[in-house]
C-alpha cells in the first residue's frame, strides 16, 4: 500500500491494479496488467481453430435444418 489514505486493490475481472482513495472511495489511478505477447504462429493457430469451430457449427446447423425439412415433407 502506498500510504494510509490510499488502498491498492486488484480487480478480479481484468487483473488491473486500482489505487483507491480511502476517504472518498474514488479510484485515483488504474494500472492495467501487462499483456502477454502472442507469437504470430500462435495467433495463426488460434485463427485456424476458430475457423474449424465455425465450420463445424455451420455443418451441424445445416444438417439439423436438412432433417427438419425432410421431417416436414
Amino acid at each position: 500500500m502506498a500510504s494510509k489514505n490510499k488502498l491498492e486493490v486488484r480487480c478480479t475481472c481484468c487483473d488491473a491494479t486500482l489505487t483507491v482513495d480511502a476517504a472518498s472511495g474514488e479510484v485515483i489511478f488504474t494500472k492495467q496488467p501487462e499483456k502477454k505477447g502472442l507469437s504470430f504462429e500462435d495467433a495463426l493457430q488460434q485463427v485456424k481453430r476458430n475457423q474449424e469451430t465455425a465450420l463445424d457449427r455451420f455443418d451441424q446447423a445445416f444438417e439439423k435444418e436438412k432433417s427438419r425439412k425432410d421431417l416436414i415433407d
